[in-house]
C-alpha cells in the first residue's frame, strides 16, 4: 500500500500547484477505487458473471484430465511392476501429468487474459462517467485511489499546447 501512497500525495501536491493560480475557481479534487467500481458496477457484476463461467469451463476441463489419471493410476495398480504393460501405462501416466500440467498453466493465462478483457471492456464507459462527474460537479482532477494514476483531469490544468508553444519558442533560439 505504501508504494501507492507517494504517487498519491505526488500527484494531489502537483494539481495543486498547477491549479494554484485558479483562485477564483478553486481546486477540487475527488478520489475513486477502480477495483470497485469494476467490482459492483452492473458492467462489473455481468462480466464477473462471464468470467466466473469462463472459469468454470476450463476447471471442467482441468477436472476430466485428473479423473483421467485416476483411471490410468487405477490400472496400473492392477498391473504387474516391470512388466511391458506396467511400463507403457507409466509412460502414459507420465505423459498424462504432464499434460495436465500444461492444461493448468493454459487455463489460468486464458483466465488472466479473460479478466482483463472484460474489464477493459468496462473502461470507455467508465471513463466516459467520470468525465460527466469531473465536467458537471467542477472537478480540477480525479484521481484513482488504487494506482495513483489521473482518471479525469479539467480542461483548464491541459499544459501541453502550452509547453509545445514555450518549448518551441527555446528552440528557435
Amino acid at each position: 500500500m505504501s508504494k501507492f501512497v507517494l504517487p498519491v500525495i505526488t500527484l494531489v501536491l502537483l494539481a495543486s500547484y498547477i491549479a494554484w493560480d485558479q483562485t477564483s475557481k478553486g481546486v477540487k479534487i475527488g478520489v475513486i477505487d477502480s477495483q470497485k467500481l469494476v467490482a459492483e458496477s452492473e458492467a462489473g457484476k455481468s462480466s464477473a458473471a462471464v468470467l466466473q463461467e469462463f472459469v468454470q469451463q476450463r476447471n471442467d476441463a482441468v477436472e476430466a484430465s485428473r479423473k483421467e489419471l485416476i483411471v490410468l493410476t487405477g490400472e496400473m495398480e492392477r498391473l504387474k511392476r516391470d512388466t511391458p504393460e506396467w511400463s507403457q501405462k507409466e509412460e502414459g501416466l507420465e505423459r498424462k501429468k504432464n499434460e495436465l500440467a500444461q492444461a493448468i498453466q493454459i487455463s489460468r493465462m486464458e483466465v488472466q487474459e479473460k479478466d482483463r478483457e472484460l474489464t477493459l471492456q468496462i473502461l470507455p464507459e467508465a471513463r466516459e462517467a467520470l468525465s460527466e462527474i469531473g465536467t458537471s460537479q467542477g472537478y480540477t482532477l480525479i484521481l484513482d485511489a488504487n494506482t495513483g494514476k489521473v482518471v479525469y483531469a479539467s480542461d483548464n490544468v491541459e499544459l501541453t499546447s502550452k509547453a509545445i508553444a514555450e518549448l518551441n519558442k527555446r528552440t528557435k533560439k
